[in-house]
């Protein structure tokens, strides 16, 4: 599904103006059709954290995927506490990062597992280190099934 950018607060009802670039791209370069399906992001809602968006050991909100209403709810239980780790399954495993208070609250996308583990009986910030030395990253990827796109099932 295409992904087309709105103006923050311009989504009012089943229909949206696009901007004179966004038009012309969809219907010229993609060459949509009328009542064709597109996703509109406006920047608000719930970030979603996918492997692309975890870079040196941080969450990267650069292109972060954004979501709200009723897809919102469905996600609740892959929301993040301080303290989870959010780690990479699809592709360059060994993505991870440790979430912070800022991203407490998002959601754990698709393509990441989220790692929790009880305070009282590992320290968090020891197994996101832990999880990055060159060893385990290597056993972990031994793990991982797929030759063009490595993925770690669960």
């Amino acid at each position: 599904m295409h992904r087309f950018h709105i103006p923050p607060g311009s989504a009012h009802g089943a229909e949206v103006l696009l901007s004179p670039e966004e038009s012309h791209h969809a219907l010229r370069v993609l060459r949509l059709g009328v009542r064709e399906a597109v996703t509109l992001l406006d920047g608000a809602g719930t970030p979603v954290i996918m492997p692309k968006d975890i870079r040196d050991g941080r969450v990267s909100t650069d292109s972060i995927a954004r979501i709200s209403g009723e897809a919102e709810r469905r996600m609740f239980t892959h929301r993040l506490e301080q303290g989870d780790i959010v780690y990479g399954r699809r592709g360059d495993i060994g993505r991870r990062a440790y979430v912070d208070e800022r991203e407490a609250g998002w959601i754990c996308g698709t393509g990441c597992l989220r790692i929790r583990i009880p305070d009282d009986e590992v320290d968090g910030k020891y197994l996101y280190y832990y999880l990055g030395q060159p060893s385990v990253v290597k056993l972990i990827k031994a793990q991982a099934i797929g030759a063009t796109l490595p993925n770690l099932n669960t």
